[in-house]
């Protein structure tokens, strides 16, 4: 049951109303009672386990570690009877999502969406820090038109396993590498690096690599294929280091990618050539005695 308008959180937040709901917690309008502040609150929802409230309070710690423009800062914790809430800034805007479901995204503003998502990817992976879930859905655009990251929930740091099982994947199918797949609590940047190219793909061709109904790779061992189509031939004009970032990021490979969102950001800058992958025009990937081509 969601919190009703004037409810108090914490002894100093009110409860404006619903800003959007997800599948263990709700988040909430809100403001300071003293400060008059705006926050948004995430609150789990009523009867959530144990495991949930240590995923958002996990997810707590990593957003407030990120001080960053391009990640949305966690400010406080509230203690509720069934659990806890993430006070963070409130970002008047849209989901990125939103963005590009309203049509195509302008050359010059895919380039600023893009920099500044990797920026704030780039941010945490400086940190020791996995997101593991990129998409659009995961990514706030502010009326000035500046991303931000939302929702490390399942993310991990490189200094810990992470609360997901070994063998068991998370994530968001279309927008997880392969080896997120096969065993999402031991993927690293790359694999975050693998996600920032599908969004930076449909923010330059307005369309997705891959289908979320139907995944280029459910696990390394299927190799099953999924063609998808070069950037310049749905984009004719795009700079070439944009197009070169791009395609470096989905490489089935993680070994072919750029090592981490900083890289990337120096690739899509153009002040850095990403590697080269297997082959100039087809990367193919080799699971024993199965071989799947793939257009770069």
């Amino acid at each position: 049951m969601a919190l009703l308008p004037g409810t108090i959180l914490g002894e100093r937040y009110v409860i404006d109303g619903v800003l959007g709901r997800g599948g263990f917690a709700t988040v909430y309008a809100a403001r300071h009672a003293q400060l008059a502040s705006e926050h948004a609150i995430k609150v789990l929802h009523a009867g959530a386990d144990e495991a949930a409230r240590s995923r958002l309070l996990g997810e707590g710690r990593i957003q407030a570690r990120l001080n960053h423009p391009n990640v949305v800062r966690v400010t406080d914790v509230v203690e509720l009877p069934y659990g806890v809430g993430l006070v963070m800034d409130t970002i008047h805007g849209e989901t990125l999502r939103a963005r590009l479901n309203r049509g195509r995204v302008p050359l010059g503003e895919a380039q600023a969406l893009g920099e500044g998502l990797i920026r704030g990817v780039a941010a945490a992976h400086a940190l020791g820090l996995v997101h593991r879930d990129l998409k659009p859905e995961n990514v706030l655009v502010d009326r000035d038109g500046v991303p931000k990251v939302i929702d490390f929930g399942i993310a991990r740091g490189e200094d810990q396993s992470g609360q997901t099982q070994s063998g068991v994947g998370m994530g968001t199918p279309g927008y997880m590498a392969p080896e997120a797949y096969h065993d999402v609590a031991t993927a690293g940047p790359p694999a975050d690096v693998f996600g920032l190219g599908v969004i930076l793909y449909e923010l330059l061709s307005g369309q997705r690599p891959f289908s979320e109904r139907a995944p280029w790779m459910r696990q390394l061992e299927e190799a099953r294929q999924a063609a998808w189509t070069p950037l310049s031939a749905l984009s004719p004009g795009l700079p070439q280091t944009l197009i070169d970032a791009v395609h470096a990021a989905l490489s089935p490979h993680a070994a072919d990618r750029p090592p981490d969102a900083g890289r990337l950001l120096a690739c899509w800058l153009g002040q850095a050539a990403p590697a080269p992958v297997q082959d100039a025009t087809t990367i193919t990937l080799e699971l024993g005695a199965s071989v799947v081509a793939l257009p770069e």
